[in-house]
């Protein structure tokens, strides 16, 4: 291996029949001929690129297509592009002419507007890539005519070699939209007039002019090797040089010049004319260039005549694609030597006369061949000339052999995730049909494989959807549901979530053998379940175990054993859905259910969480019988003015939900009276009266045994049962859970309480699902929602993944790859993204000005609206005028709740926004609208608060705070306001937050540290 050595990683292309290097490689092997289908260049999925529609119609094709293209090169090398954010990856893309420029100019100035000037600037084909992915190193275009692209990854071999980037993208991209360019190429006098590519045949008049893209991703071998990168196949090496002045003419081939450049590239190889079984040549089809460039392989082969090399054109399957030509070439060869067949070339006649390249000791390849059999690695050579005279080769070497993966055998229907997200509904139903068509297309395609390669190679997104199931038809059937809109599939759209809260069930929820199935496939799971035992059972007169996955339900049932019983199975939940990412920032129990969740927040050690919730089991299963529990469907200011002697509330777990407790014949009596009140009663299958008078008996041994337990500084929030309330000061003091045995769970009020805190995710922890739906009957926020890990009677191990997938749907994070550790999964090529694609050209502008409307008329209007009609009102009005600064044709493509930073809004056209709702509001509103109130929706509460005359008070400081509140923790990380904010408030030294807790930080900062961070984040960007 040579330190010059260059692995190509990745394959990305737009060609003619071909949307894919899969369906290239499938063109070419078959000897397909497609050179008249065009490339659809109007087509582009603006959104997924934050770029506004008006944007987008401004830009000229070849940098759209560089987006997607850049994108899909990602994927294809199995890498997900954030991760190469900030590094240095060098972009080398080759492009002539710009006709998109010249349709701009052609069509007028009605149609431009500042995005024009850009839009067409052929610099920035290159430089949208580099700043959509964040990318650091060299960003150029290379124009050297038709051997652009292969020039341009000659640039990239070097930049890698020389150290300059760690990762390098290379290519050429080349559309014909402007009859203009044609009529110049006509006049050139090269083009075919027969429309067939006649490569080194005598029957050649021209090339067929076509169009296309293609990109590689390129990385040093060695690292290559390191890192367990798929190798498609390796550079040896290139070399670039001009034929300088010759006698027949500049735009005449020179055969010295095209040999010298093979000649140096394997030079540069170490190699030599014997070392090559194949050229992919320039082939063009004319009757000068084709037999010059024959003479100038023979300078290097004709030595081979008893051997000869084979040469192919790939122009005679798609034509001349210009500046992409060279890359078109490339392409074809790492898949040749890849696939190990050398594709055929077409319309070559090797009978005819002058067709025989023997003396050359070259032979045109007309059939699918085998490569020949060596004792070396599979090479090729690619070759590529610009009409000016700059030519370029590269030598394409087959991939060294990789280490196969270790595979571990999945058991027969072994439960995993399949996971999907998208930019958008429809981008997500065409991943969901892409893959589909792969899975049914391809048998070897495991479902292990498919969930592995989909959870560690593909970027996250907010439309997310989960696929659970046992085997591969199942997944597959789930994905062809999916991609036909099916709403069964666990979907949803991920919103900036607010703090995550674990729920742990009390006493009721437990079932024989609960756990083992999770024990068995997550090893997480069993070592907190074997420590969780192991405590436990130092105070209990039977092993835990054999009372859990016995064969005894009453066992099981009977309160000694029911509530450590639970404390376990929830801790080992706990560090398993923790390993898994999905972290919470408040906890709350049911019961004995705030034992796991003292544990969880560190109030509690293992040892006397354990020795706490085995006393309390034990003592209270000793209680004298007698005593019962109803559950009453009735809120707690209806039920508490007709309890009697010896009836308690023993919870309040829902606006409509209670739960009476206390001796059997008055709380009986009290439950009758209720139903015929029309309301729901169920007795409650408990052998004692939990929460009431008659659970004292046991008070105060129960004190006595738990005194010495010490209590910690929570470390994320707890909410007790019994104020409702956060942990505060004597909080997991021995008293405190005597009189959490004897006191009713105030349940209502701490999820109340989680969700003021700004919860909006519960996630049950535990065994049944009953305290979801006391959760989601007890919510008032419409997005937010209970999920239930467990559920009885249901495979555990299909219901927590199926919960993950909720969660994930919702938008709390999900590491995937932990979640399917163990699967045995490799990473295999999938379809890459679903584009969910528009169409934009020229022509589609903003409206005129909307009309003037006086703030005092708006103003009335809203004043007879509800608070709720209001904010529609005003949300409408923005989103309207947003659609037309944009060039959306309704407002319903305005997302009230992304950022206008990621709709496609900066800084003009958030000034033309401005200036629009200045003139129909009536109302004085700042250049920096859209940075001072980030989404539509915070917008539309600011235009409110001014029409209304309640924000006339508030100072510049307060009207920045208050923006910055409505920014999610994670987007102002993701931004790094984060960090300026922590800096200007001396915190810098400190850890940074998870970024679930929420906008805590915000509250601590002082005014002035707002200030001068919004006025040094929004100073560059002020239109003033």
């Amino acid at each position: 291996m040579s330190p010059t050595d260059v692995a190509v990683i990745g394959l990305a292309c737009r060609l003619p029949g071909a949307a894919t290097s899969r369906d290239f490689w499938h063109l070419v092997r078959d000897g397909r001929e497609v050179s008249d289908s065009p490339c659809d260049a109007a087509e582009f999925d603006a959104d997924f690129f934050n770029l506004s529609p008006r944007e987008a119609c401004a830009m000229d094709p070849r940098q759209r297509l560089a987006l997607e293209l850049a994108w899909e090169l990602f994927e294809d090398a199995l890498l997900v592009p954030e991760t190469s954010r900030g590094e240095q990856v060098s972009v080398f893309v080759g492009a002539m002419t710009d006709d998109y420029a010249v349709l701009t100019l052609r069509e007028g100035t009605d149609n431009l507007d500042h995005h024009s000037f850009g839009g067409v600037s052929r610099t920035m084909i290159a430089n949208r890539i580099s700043y959509a992915l964040g990318l650091q190193g060299s960003s150029m275009i290379v124009d050297t005519g038709q051997s652009s692209s292969l020039v341009a990854v000659h640039l990239a071999c070097e930049s890698l070699c020389a150290g300059e980037s760690r990762l390098a993208i290379a290519g050429g991209i080349h559309l014909n939209l402007a009859d203009e360019t044609a009529m110049l190429e006509k006049e050139f006098g090269a083009m075919s007039m027969s429309g067939h590519t006649y490569a080194f045949d005598g029957r050649a008049d021209g090339y067929v002019r076509a169009e296309g893209a293609g990109l590689v991703l390129l990385k040093p071998l060695g690292p290559a090797i390191r890192d367990g990168n798929r190798i498609r196949a390796v550079i040896r090496g290139s070399a670039v040089g001009n034929s300088g002045h010759t006698s027949a003419g500049q735009t005449v081939p020179s055969v010295s010049g095209q040999a010298d450049v093979i000649r140096r590239a394997l030079a540069r190889a170490g190699l030599d004319g014997g070392d090559v079984d194949y050229i992919e040549a320039h082939g063009t089809g004319t009757e000068v260039g084709d037999p010059v460039e024959a003479r100038a392989l023979g300078e290097i082969f004709a030595e081979r005549q008893q051997d000869p090399v084979r040469i192919g054109s790939v122009k005679t399957n798609i034509g001349h694609t210009g500046s992409a030509a060279g890359i078109a070439g490339l392409l074809k060869a790492v898949l040749t030597v890849e696939n190990g067949v050398i594709p055929p070339s077409l319309n070559y006649d090797s009978t005819a006369s002058g067709n025989d390249l023997k003396s050359f000791g070259l032979q045109v390849n007309t059939t699918l061949a085998s490569w020949p059999v060596r004792d070396r690695p599979r090479r090729a050579g690619v070759s590529s000339f610009g009409m000016g005279g700059t030519n370029a080769h590269v030598i394409v070497e087959e991939a060294p052999a990789q280490p196969d993966s270790v595979v571990v055998e999945p058991e027969q229907d072994m439960p995993m995730a399949w996971v999907l997200s998208a930019r958008s509904e429809q981008a997500l139903t065409n991943q969901a049909a892409r893959l589909a068509v792969r899975v049914a297309a391809d048998d070897g395609l495991t479902a292990t494989d498919v969930a592995w390669s989909l959870a560690t190679t593909r970027s996250v997104f907010e439309h997310r959807a989960v696929l659970v199931g046992g085997d591969r038809q199942v997944l597959a059937t789930g994905l062809t549901r999916l991609a036909d809109g099916d709403p069964g599939a666990i979907a949803g759209r991920a919103r900036a979530t607010g703090k995550t809260v674990f729920v742990f069930p009390g006493q009721g929820s437990q079932w024989l053998g609960m756990g083992r199935q999770l024990y068995h496939r997550f090893p997480v799971f069993a070592r907190a379940f074997d420590h969780a035992v192991d405590a436990v059972d130092a105070h209990l007169r039977s092993g835990l175990r054999d009372v859990i996955w016995g064969i005894d339900p009453d066992l099981l049932a009977n309160t000694e054993f029911a509530q450590p019983a639970l404390f376990v199975v929830e801790v080992a939940l706990t560090a398993l859905l923790q390993a898994w990412g999905i972290e919470p920032d408040l906890v709350m129990g049911h019961s004995v259910g705030e034992i796991t969740a003292a544990h969880v927040a560190g109030v509690l050690t293992l040892d006397d969480a354990a020795r706490l919730v085995a006393a309390r089991g034990r003592l209270m299963a000793g209680l004298p019988d007698g005593g019962v529990m109803v559950a009453v469907a009735a809120g707690e200011d209806e039920v508490t003015p007709l309890l009697t002697d010896g009836v308690a509330i023993a919870a309040v777990n829902a606006r409509n939900s209670v739960v009476i407790s206390g001796a059997e014949v008055p709380v009986s009596a009290l439950a009758d009276r209720l139903a015929q009140q029309g309301a729901r009663v169920h007795r409650l299958a408990v052998s004692h009266a939990f929460h009431s008078v008659l659970v004292e008996p046991m008070i105060d041994e129960f004190g006595r045994l738990v005194a010495d337990v010490e209590a910690g500084e929570p470390r994320i929030g707890l909410v007790s049962n019994l104020t409702g309330r956060l942990a505060g000061a004597g909080y997991g003091s021995a008293q405190y859970w005597v009189e959490h045995v004897r006191q009713p769970v105030r349940f209502l009020d701490g999820v109340r309480l989680a969700e003021s805190l700004g919860a909006n995710v519960f996630v049950e922890v535990g065994p049944a699902a009953g305290l979801s739906a006391a959760v989601e009957h007890s919510l008032s926020t419409e997005h937010a929602a209970a999920v239930a890990t467990l559920a009885k009677d249901r495979p555990e191990v299909d219901t927590l993944l199926v919960a993950a997938g909720q969660l994930f749907a919702l938008g709390t994070p999900v590491v995937w790859p932990s979640v399917l550790s163990g699967l045995g999964g490799r990473q295999v090529e999938l379809p890459t993204y679903g584009f969910a694609r528009q169409r934009f050209w020229l022509g589609l502008g903003a409206d005129a000005p909307a009309p003037v409307s006086r703030a005092a008329d708006l103003a009335e209007q809203l004043q007879a609206l509800t608070p709720d009609d209001q904010h529609r009102r005003l949300v409408e009005l923005v989103c309207t005028h947003a659609a037309t600064v944009l060039g959306h044709s309704s407002s319903r493509d305005i997302d009230v709740e992304r950022a206008f930073q990621d709709i496609g809004f900066e800084s003009l056209t958030g000034v033309e926004l401005r200036n629009r709702l200045k003139a129909v509001t009536g109302l004085a509103l700042s250049r920096t609208l859209i940075f001072d109130f980030p989404t539509p929706a915070a917008l539309a509460d600011h235009l409110r608060r001014q029409l209304l005359h309640e924000d006339r008070d508030d100072s510049g400081d307060e009207k920045i705070w208050s923006s910055l509140k409505k920014i999610p923790l994670r987007e102002l990380r993701r931004t790094g306001l984060l960090d300026k904010l922590l800096l200007l408030a001396g915190e810098s030294d400190a850890p940074l937050p998870d970024p679930e807790v929420g906008n805590d930080i915000i509250d601590a900062l002082s005014a002035d540290a707002l200030i001068a961070m919004a006025l040094e984040s929004n100073s560059a960007d002020d239109a003033d």
